[in-house]
């Protein structure tokens, strides 16, 4: 689903009794955040290509998946780095989880002293990054 159906929705036409309606079904509710039902999962598992895989969190909208985390420990060196390997296997189409990342709008990338955040598709280096968190 590309970002114009989700923001604009999907337009569909009805022929009830040799009358035709049209009308559009909205995605998501962008006029008024509460008529949208958010769900965050963690450890949310896709079957992929060749396995299954895992991402760390997922958001939802609607059911729609969001926002994609990969989140790594602070003990690990290179660790963000790490994160956005995952998210370039996993949007791979011969052995990720490209299904996933249809949806999602956005990647982000976190240790407790670093945060990148893209969106779906860019290079490491189009990663924004966030450094120097405050509690």
């Amino acid at each position: 689903m590309q970002y114009r159906a989700l923001y604009l929705g999907k337009s569909f036409e009805e022929n009830i009794q040799g009358d035709k309606k049209s009308f559009t079904i909205q995605y998501i509710d962008w006029e008024n955040i509460y008529n949208n039902v958010f769900h965050v999962t963690d450890e949310y598992t896709v079957d992929g290509i060749n396995e299954p895989r895992r991402s760390d969190l997922v958001l939802f909208i609607n059911g729609i998946p969001f926002i994609v985390i990969e989140n790594k420990r602070r003990d690990k060196n290179f660790s963000i780095d790490e994160c956005l390997s995952q998210f370039t296997r996993n949007q791979n189409k011969e052995i990720g989880i490209p299904k996933l990342f249809h949806y999602a709008q956005m990647l982000v990338a976190i240790q407790p002293n670093e945060v990148k955040y893209a969106t779906i598709k860019n290079i490491h280096e189009f990663f924004y990054r966030r450094t120097q968190l405050q509690p």
